[in-house]
């Protein structure tokens, strides 16, 4: 996530040309592969392993090498090994930049360090940048939030992360009241938690992340993109769902999630916004906190 967030800075800061962080990110994919793609090569899981994994991950919280483990599909010791091999993405984004000649890496540690001024940023928020800490990443980019709120933004990011696309970057989220847009997705959350849910932005952006997660290409039609995004609502909020109530914090339930194609107004007395950018576009998730929330079609 860190070298999408510090590969723009690059730009806006005319160390890097959009060409040149493009290039970056072509040798960087190719140097580091998933890692169900490397233990399938190391002949340590199958294909079908491979994606039962893959799938498992839309039903629980947790990262692939945790999930194999649990599966008894590849031991620890045969975990750690295979972490090695892929590397950080962070740090292999910073060896690109250095191999192909665009800066020193002394260079990049200044730019690292005036982006982190400002953004008025502490040392253990740049460690969490670096490391990949989704949660505090996701914590560090939302105002202060009761916990149930974080949670649905934690699981939100998580899962476009794992289930959608690894590159990618969030932005700051802002309160607001009203939301306007063209096209969204939502679903409510009620009993021991009242909320709603949103993904909403540009069609095309939505299109986008549509593609990448479904996997088809030829979704054409905005009822094709909506239903997509009603899927991805639905697996965030279900995985929020079942933690919230196996921990013993209450329970909740969810309506048939529901989405808009031709305009739609929502208000509610507080609405956070956490803007996605991620397959080339930006998706906003939101969560309108409470009930009383409207939401009108134009």
């Amino acid at each position: 996530m860190f070298d999408r967030m510090l590969g723009q800075y690059l730009v806006d800061a005319k160390l890097l040309t959009k060409e040149q962080l493009k290039r970056v990110y072509e040798v960087q994919e190719k140097a580091r592969a998933k890692l169900g793609v490397i233990a399938v090569g190391e002949k340590l899981m199958s294909v079908a392993q491979a994606e039962e994994v893959n799938a498992a991950q839309a039903l629980e919280d947790k990262r692939f090498g945790d999930i194999a483990v649990e599966k008894g599909y590849i031991s620890k010791e045969q975990l750690e090994r295979l972490v090695q091999m892929q590397g950080s993405a962070f740090h292999t984004f910073m060896q690109v930049i250095a191999d192909e000649g665009f800066l020193k890496l002394d260079e990049i540690q200044r730019a690292m360090k005036d982006f982190q001024r400002e953004n008025k940023l502490l040392p253990r928020d740049m460690d969490a940048l670096v490391a990949g800490d989704l949660d505090r990443i996701t914590q560090m980019h939302l105002p202060p939030l009761d916990a149930p709120a974080f949670d649905l933004f934690a699981y939100a990011v998580k899962n476009m992360y794992r289930l959608v696309d690894s590159h990618v970057a969030i932005g700051k989220a802002e309160q607001v009241k009203k939301v306007k847009s063209d096209v969204l997705a939502c679903q409510a959350i009620t009993g021991d938690v009242d909320a709603t849910m949103m993904i909403f932005g540009e069609y095309e952006d939505l299109r986008s992340v549509a593609v990448t997660y479904t996997k088809e290409e030829f979704i054409e039609t905005s009822e094709d993109v909506l239903d997509a995004m009603s899927e991805l609502i639905n697996t965030n909020n279900g995985m929020f769902a079942r933690n919230y109530s196996q921990e013993g914090k209450g329970e909740v339930e969810l309506t048939p999630p529901a989405f808009y194609t031709k305009g739609v107004d929502v208000s509610a007395k507080e609405i956070v916004v956490l803007p996605v950018n991620i397959c080339d576009g930006t998706t906003n998730y939101a969560v309108a906190l409470g009930q009383g929330v409207k939401i009108e079609e134009r």
